[in-house]
């Protein structure tokens, strides 16, 4: 098991629901939301449940974002600048391989297929950085 604090941010509940859990049998922690938004300058983060938490980024050594985050006010590429300003690894999560280019083009550090995750998490490689 790798000592990493995830955050993951997939709106897709059932697929959000199956990388928590794959994750967790890999690394030390995932914290998963579905929504994100503004708050003056704070991230504020939406759980499955409706809950809403401002985002503490030295909780987490990366975060992995999806793309497209639907019925929220940001999405992947709109998150991914902000978060690394924060200092925070980001890993594009998309299925779209458009999406992943444009959000590693905004500074996130790779991008993963998010039905790759799965595999990549089990050889170990996923974490590693580049």
């Amino acid at each position: 098991m790798q000592a990493i604090k995830v955050l993951l941010i997939e709106d897709n509940l059932e697929l959000g629901g199956l990388l928590q859990e794959v994750l967790a049998e890999e690394i030390e922690s995932v914290t998963w939301f579905v929504r994100a938004r503004m708050d003056k300058e704070n991230i504020v983060l939406m759980n499955a449940d409706g809950k809403e938490a401002v985002l503490s980024p030295s909780h987490f050594d990366v975060a992995m974002v999806d793309g497209r985050l639907s019925f929220g006010e940001m999405n992947g590429w709109d998150l991914t600048p902000k978060l690394v300003a924060l200092g925070m690894r980001v890993f594009a999560m998309s299925g779209d391989t458009n999406i992943n280019k444009q959000m590693v083009g905004l500074g996130a550090e790779k991008s993963v297929d998010k039905f790759s995750v799965y595999s990549e998490a089990r050889k170990g490689t996923l974490f590693l950085k580049k």
